[in-house]
């Protein structure tokens, strides 16, 4: 028997919540319709997820955008520049606290020890 693996992502949706209702909804959906023809469904957010642009998201920072994502269930998610360069290193250690999902990542080193920050997934 072949297994069938679908895999699900979304990717640089600078905190554009105008949208999230039709993204959710077609996620959502998808993963049930591959669900039930017997598909294994991953879904994954590649990053650039959160813009600081959107008064919403300066106004929680991020933790609005954390809250939709935890809607979708992703199976993981990384971070992109909008993440990485539009928030301080405090409030982006505070970014992923309420998060259902993985943050996979393995290029962003805490100084000097050049170690990685505790809230993302370790992949091995």
């Amino acid at each position: 028997m072949t297994e069938k693996i679908t895999i699900l992502h979304t990717n640089d949706i600078h905190s554009h919540f105008e949208n999230w209702p039709k993204i959710r909804r077609y996620l959502l959906e998808e993963r049930a319709r591959y669900q039930a023809a017997g598909h294994t469904v991953y879904t994954f957010d590649i990053g650039d997820a959160m813009d600081r642009v959107h008064p919403l998201s300066e106004a929680t920072n991020g933790q609005k955008n954390v809250q939709l994502m935890n809607q979708i269930h992703y199976d993981g998610v990384t971070i992109g520049n909008n993440e990485g360069l539009g928030n301080s290193k405090r409030q982006l250690n505070r970014l992923y606290t309420k998060a259902n999902f993985d943050v996979i990542l393995g290029n962003l080193l805490n100084s000097p020890k050049k170690s990685q920050p505790k809230w993302r997934c370790r992949l091995s």
